[in-house]
């Protein structure tokens, strides 16, 4: 019996230390792996005007877990040919909260077209970056423009 004891007390003190030592008996999240779009993708704006609603991504390490303290880069454009910057966001950096989440307002420009708004973090200088693509409308009908 006393060797069934000391047994499961071995086993049991490392994680009982991790949960003192942390707090939490929650998972730490890895390094950054995706971004995924949470809210604000294909929406329809008036031209020169911020979009109605606002882009929200979650940075997720491989496990799924959100990632805190990320900073993303975003561009807003029309072209693949031209990649010139076409709009803006606020702002501009972004960083993900204690969840892993970050939210912009997209400023859209003059012209009528559908944008494309990339969203882009380095997880670490030695590494490539990890990123993703919105869609975004301008428009200068009424039905999106004159709602007051």
């Amino acid at each position: 019996m006393r060797l069934v004891t000391l047994l499961v007390a071995a086993f049991a003190l490392p994680f009982a230390a991790c949960d003192l030592i942390t707090g939490s008996d929650e998972p730490e999240p890895g390094p950054p792996a995706y971004i995924t779009v949470v809210s604000g993708n294909g929406q329809t704006g008036c031209v020169s005007d911020t979009l109605p609603e606002p882009v929200v991504v979650h940075v997720i390490d491989r496990t799924g877990l959100g990632v805190p303290d990320v900073e993303l880069r975003w561009l807003v454009g029309y072209t693949e040919s031209n990649p010139d910057v076409y709009g803006t966001t606020v702002p501009n950096p972004s960083r993900t909260d204690e969840h892993g989440l970050s939210s912009v307002r997209v400023v859209l420009r003059e012209v009528e077209e559908v944008y494309w708004i990339n969203v882009s973090a380095r997880p670490h200088p030695d590494s490539g970056a990890i990123n993703t693509r919105l869609t975004a409308r301008a428009s200068t009908s009424p039905y999106w423009c004159d709602r007051d």
